[in-house]
């Protein structure tokens, strides 16, 4: 009888150490399951927030744009865009449910379109499909195009590398490109004035100044900086009014989307967002 109690000592402790184990596999099992269950949920939440919130973002929007009195105003906003400042704060305001909003206001037609099957003529397609090829080259699509708006770009809104993407490596299309933008000048018919007197052929002078080049903005992009009880977002809305026989029509968003924040500890919300010149509501 007393042999046998060293043989049952050891066998309680493994039994113990094997229940030890399982406990601790099925309580961290348990522990992983519910911790992912909170992360769906609170995806879910941000998600929710996020759609509402956004909705929010272009019910102001549309309300704030469609209170200004045409582009002329929008333009005078929006400021010079040659003088390189940061875009001006056209609406800052908190609402009753706690949310701050601050809103930039920026001419949208200066990045190249991406929807080339808007091109009215092939020699039009053929143009944007070159810019877009050496934008891709230079692997900066997504800071250089846009999905939305007319096809036709407005010169003197034109970021220094799309305006060497149109001068494909001819300087001395590039550098009259860049003397148009810096003077101000959009029209269709300075354009072609100016790319010829820097050499450009007559048919190419035209083309570039009647199908990559538009003289005044249709297309606007207001970013929106929001915050809840600490949380920070930023949204992008693209916004352009539609004409009809010579009448503008009601404005309409054409792309509306979250933006990544860099930090959402730092600063990149609604107070760091500078303040140029007077507030529009």
């Amino acid at each position: 009888m007393y042999e046998r109690r060293p043989s049952q000592r050891g066998f309680l402790i493994i039994t113990v150490m094997v229940l030890l184990v399982v406990v601790v596999i099925v309580t961290s099992w348990m522990l992983r399951s519910s911790a992912i269950r909170s992360s769906v949920a609170q995806r879910q939440v941000n998600a929710y927030e996020q759609h509402h919130q956004l909705l929010s973002v272009r019910h102001i929007a549309l309300r704030w744009i469609g209170r200004q009195q045409g582009t002329s105003n929008l333009d005078e906003l929006a400021g010079d865009p040659r003088e390189g400042l940061a875009p001006p704060v056209v609406y800052d305001a908190t609402l009753p449910d706690g949310m701050s909003i601050r809103m930039t206001l920026e001419r949208g037609q200066g990045l190249a379109s991406r929807d080339v099957e808007a091109a009215k003529s092939q020699s039009q397609r053929a143009l944007m499909l070159g810019v877009l090829a050496r934008i891709n080259e230079m692997g900066a699509t997504d800071d250089l195009t846009r999905k939305v708006g007319p096809i036709r770009m407005v010169l003197t809104s034109c970021p220094d590398a799309v305006l060497q993407a149109i001068g494909a490596g001819r300087p001395a299309l590039t550098d009259a490109l860049f003397r148009l933008r810096d003077e101000g000048e959009a029209s269709s018919g300075a354009i072609q004035t100016t790319l010829q007197n820097y050499g450009v052929d007559v048919e190419t002078a035209s083309a570039i100044a009647t199908e990559l080049f538009a003289s005044d903005t249709r297309l606007w992009k207001l970013t929106a900086y929001t915050e809840v009880e600490g949380n920070r977002r930023a949204y992008r809305l693209y916004m352009m009014q539609d004409a009809e026989g010579g009448q503008m029509l009601a404005w309409k968003i054409l792309e509306a989307r979250l933006l990544e924040l860099e930090d959402d500890n730092s600063d990149a919300g609604p107070a760091s967002v500078p303040t140029q010149g007077s507030l529009v509501r």
